[in-house]
């Protein structure tokens, strides 16, 4: 549209529908004060802002160092996630500042949006969110409660050593849990968690 306040462009690599992709072969957002468009299997795509029924925002893959995505679902129940990595979805480091800003941007022109037309949600979805908490359950418990036993059992502090080793490796998964806890979250403050 002629005379538009804002346009921007953000080089992040977008993954168009649903489905598991090894690679993300489409690269690329531009953002204007009234449309969102992408690239899709190479073709121009787009929508206008009105249409976006919910945003996700949330982390995941290694826990150690998440992988930040932003997923919009259109009315039509299209969806649509940028993420701050790389075509192969390892973190890049130099693109998170660049979702950083792009989130920020178009949270403040969904924020406008008449109150209820747009879900904000941060974390996973419900039912994923507890199955992997119980998962992670399991793993603190074999991780820290099993060198806590053996030093009850054995007396010898080399147990103690394990139960370092394994709260080391519990701490990024909770912290990565907490993060994604799902919740509501309002567009005009944003959590500062999911934008690192």
């Amino acid at each position: 549209m002629p005379g538009e306040a804002f346009q921007r462009s953000y080089d992040l690599y977008v993954k168009d529908g649903t489905g598991f992709r090894f690679r993300s072969k489409d690269r690329g957002v531009t953002l204007t004060d009234w449309r969102l468009g992408w690239t899709a299997d190479g073709k121009p795509d787009g929508a206008p802002l009105q249409n976006i029924a919910q945003v996700r925002l949330l982390c995941g893959g290694d826990w150690r160092n998440p992988l930040n995505q932003c997923q919009i679902s259109f009315a039509d129940g299209h969806l649509l996630t940028l993420h701050d990595g790389t075509e192969y979805g390892s973190v890049d480091e130099a693109r998170t500042p660049v979702y950083a800003e792009f989130v920020r941007a178009l949270h403040a022109r969904l924020a406008a949006a008449p109150a209820g037309t747009i879900k904000f949600i941060q974390g996973y979805p419900e039912t994923n969110f507890y199955l992997v908490a119980a998962a992670a359950g399991l793993l603190g418990l074999i991780a820290v409660g099993g060198p806590i036993g053996l030093w009850i059992v054995t007396g010898q502090l080399q147990a103690l050593l394990l139960l370092i080793g394994g709260a080391a490796l519990c701490w990024p998964l909770y912290k990565m849990m907490q993060n994604n806890a799902p919740r509501r979250y309002d567009p005009r403050q944003l959590p500062a968690e999911l934008l690192e």
